[in-house]
């Protein structure tokens, strides 16, 4: 009786983890990225450990974005202002760069 129930068991885990696999397989969500984010991958905007600024937030003012971004040990407001002029190409409009309380605000 004991083997029935281990056999039951390992079955029943095997079609449990297989409908695991296949829920995930088709539920998986890409992450969105910000245009930001993938700007800076595109040029290589990253310290020497490979880590690139993220947007931490989009601030939406009088009908304008401003972008919080999230700035990695080793870059500064320099690095972004190496890279104005090919961003307002990639943004389609004029940039302004600024630094505050460790975070990088362009707009």
């Amino acid at each position: 009786m004991s083997s029935e129930k281990n056999l039951l068991q390992m079955i029943f885990d095997g079609i449990w983890g297989t409908g695991e696999i296949i829920v995930k397989a088709f539920t998986h969500k890409e992450e969105k990225k910000e245009p930001l984010d993938i700007f800076f991958n595109k040029v290589g905007l990253c310290n020497k450990d490979q880590e690139f600024p993220k947007v931490v937030e989009t601030i939406l003012q009088k009908e304008e974005n401003i972008y919080k971004i999230w700035c990695p040990i080793g870059l500064g407001k320099l690095d972004f202002e190496k890279y104005t002029d090919a961003l307002e190409v990639y943004l389609g409009k004029k940039i302004e760069v600024k630094s505050t309380k460790g975070f990088i605000y362009i707009k």
